[in-house]
C-alpha cells in the first residue's frame, strides 16, 4: 500500500546520486516545508521494481511517486501498479511526453562511447570497421539477458532492429554473438567505468545520466559516432502509485516536477533535457521521432527478445 502519512511523499528515484538531484529534491522541500519527504535513490531501475512489488504484496508502505526510465514506467502500468493524475501543468508538456499513468520529466539518449587516451589514430568508421579493428578485449557492454540492474542495452538493440532493419540488425548481431563477443556488466556505470579505466576501448551502448555523470569527473571518455549503432532517445518518466493519486502531497510533488522552476532545476542535472515545451525548444535539442525508445511493444516483447539473445550466446 502506498505510504499513508497525511503529509508525507515517499518517492522512489532511479537517478542515484549525481550533482543537481539533491538540489532539485530541496527546492520542492522549501517549497513544501510542511511535508515530509523521504527519497530512495538508486542507480538501478529493476530494483525499484522489485522492491515496489514485494512491498504492496506484504501490504508494507511503499512508494507515493517512481521516477525512473521510461520503459520501467510502461512496465509498472501494465502490471496495474500506476494511479492516473491530470496535472494542470501538463498543458505545458509536449503530447508525447504524457499519458494518464505517467509523464516524460525529461529527455536521456543512448550511444557509443569510447576511451580518448586509446584512440588509435582514427577512428572506426562504422560497425564492420569498429569489429574488425579492435579486439575481443577491447569491446565491451551492458548485459544482454542477464542484468539484475536494468534493461536499457536490451531495449536499444530492440528499436535498433526498428531503425536500421532486419538485415543490418542481424549482421550485426552475428559480429556481437561471434567470436569478438563482447564482455559484459551488470550496469551501465561499472561498464563505463571499466572503459574509462582503460580495460576496454569501447562501450557499444551508453546512457546519458552515467556518460555525463563520468565526464564531469573527467574521466577520458568520448560519444563515439557509429552509423549502425545511432543516437535513440527516450524519456526519464514519473508516476503514481495506485492509490496515491488520491492524496494531495504527491500531487504537489507531480505539480512541482512539471513546473518551470521544477523543470529548470531537473535541467541542472547532466545528461537529462527537461521536456516541457518552452524548455525543450530552448535546448535545441532535435528529437526524431522514428529515433524514440522504447515503443509499448518492444517492452511487451522484451522477454521473448532476451531469450533470442541468450540462443545466439549472449550474457
Amino acid at each position: 500500500m502506498p505510504s499513508d502519512g497525511a503529509k508525507r511523499t515517499t518517492v522512489y528515484a532511479a537517478l542515484g546520486l549525481r550533482k543537481g538531484v539533491s538540489e532539485l529534491l530541496w527546492a520542492y522541500r522549501k517549497k513544501y516545508s510542511l511535508e515530509e519527504f523521504p527519497a530512495y535513490l538508486d542507480d538501478h531501475p529493476l530494483p525499484i521494481l522489485t522492491r515496489v512489488e514485494q512491498e504492496i504484496r506484504n501490504d508494507m508502505k511503499t512508494a507515493d511517486i517512481v521516477i525512473a526510465p521510461h520503459y520501467l514506467l510502461l512496465m509498472m502500468k501494465k502490471r496495474g501498479l500506476l494511479g492516473t493524475y491530470r496535472s494542470a501543468e501538463l498543458s505545458a508538456f509536449p503530447p508525447w511526453a504524457q499519458d494518464a499513468s505517467w509523464v516524460g520529466i525529461g529527455v536521456t539518449t543512448m550511444f557509443p562511447a569510447y576511451n580518448t587516451s586509446l584512440a588509435r589514430g582514427t577512428l572506426p568508421k562504422d560497425f564492420d570497421d569498429l569489429f574488425r579493428r579492435y579486439s575481443k578485449k577491447d569491446i565491451a557492454s551492458q548485459a544482454f539477458t542477464t542484468s539484475s540492474a536494468g534493461n536499457l542495452t536490451t531495449l536499444y538493440f530492440a528499436a535498433l532492429r526498428r531503425v536500421v532493419g532486419d538485415r543490418v540488425w542481424e549482421s550485426m548481431m552475428d559480429k556481437i554473438s561471434g567470436e569478438k563477443q563482447p564482455e559484459t556488466y551488470d550496469c551501465i556505470d561499472h561498464l563505463l567505468q571499466a572503459v574509462a579505466r582503460g580495460d576496454h576501448s569501447v562501450a557499444m551502448t551508453v546512457y546519458s545520466l552515467a556518460y555525463e555523470r563520468m565526464r564531469e569527473e573527467k574521466a577520458p571518455i568520448s560519444q563515439l559516432a557509429i552509423p549502425e549503432l545511432p543516437v535513440l532517445w527516450t524519456l526519464t518518466s514519473v508516476g503514481l502509485i495506485k492509490g496515491a493519486e488520491n492524496r494531495l502531497p504527491p500531487r504537489h510533488f507531480i505539480d512541482f516536477l512539471l513546473s518551470g522552476e521544477g523543470q529548470h532545476k531537473l535541467g541542472k542535472i547532466r545528461g537529462i533535457t527537461p521536456s516541457r515545451s518552452d524548455l525543450l525548444e530552448r535546448s535545441g535539442l532535435s528529437l526524431n521521432p522514428s529515433r524514440f525508445f522504447p515503443l509499448m511493444n518492444e517492452v511487451d516483447q522484451m522477454p521473448n527478445m532476451t531469450k533470442k539473445l541468450a540462443r545466439m550466446g549472449l550474457k
